[in-house]
């Protein structure tokens, strides 16, 4: 990631607009829930949370799938499935 963007211009411009929107986002959500102080990782983690839940699910599912054998070691199970939503 670190290189992103270096090959070309467009790719420049692309890291710049990334970058942009990522601090106008986590600055937004920063303003909305109004802590304290500022520290950037949280303000990251409540955007992520608040405006990209998916993200999160996927990284929680794949957190699961990869300490699987850890959870078997101690004699547990873990099973995923979708609730019925009955309104």
């Amino acid at each position: 990631l670190h290189r992103f963007g270096q090959s070309t211009l467009l790719g420049l411009y692309r890291w710049l607009v990334l970058s942009l929107v990522a601090f106008v986002l986590a600055h937004w959500t920063h303003c909305w829930a109004k802590p304290q102080r500022l520290d950037w990782k949280a303000a990251r983690e409540l955007a992520q949370v608040i405006l990209l839940p998916q993200v999160v699910w996927k990284d929680l599912l794949h957190q699961i799938r990869s300490h699987w054998d850890i959870a078997m070691q101690h004699g547990f199970e873990i099973i995923l499935k979708p609730i019925r939503w009955d309104y």
